[in-house]
């Protein structure tokens, strides 16, 4: 499932993509008002009730994927080489991605369609 080409493919039951639909009703649950009084614990109900408050600010989206220059996938199957700048731009930035990861709050978004 963890294929940059397919890892989010619509389906009937969700035509905008697997991903995209979970991801937006997390996103929901944590910075507006769905979440208050959701969560496990305390801590995290009065954590996710504080963040409906201040829902409306800036919130990082991130796709990890699809931020930085991938390899293609032609029709044929064949994989499409990044061009000579897309590989200088990808290694450039693959160091510093731990970055993103230690600074910020992540969502992971690890649910599949049963045709994976």
């Amino acid at each position: 499932w963890m294929n940059r080409h397919t890892c989010d493919v619509a389906t009937l039951e969700f035509p905008q993509g697997l991903r995209l639909h979970t991801m937006v009703q997390k996103l929901d649950m944590h910075f507006s008002s769905l979440g208050i009084g959701k969560g496990r614990g305390l801590g995290e109900r009065w954590r996710r009730f504080c963040q409906s408050l201040i829902s409306g600010r800036d919130v990082l989206v991130f796709f990890d994927f699809m931020s930085l220059p991938q390899q293609g996938i032609g029709s044929d199957g064949v994989v499409v080489p990044r061009s000579d700048e897309d590989e200088v731009l990808f290694r450039q930035c693959l160091p510093h991605m731990g970055v993103l990861y230690s600074m910020f709050p992540v969502l992971v978004c690890e649910e599949v369609t049963g045709t994976v």
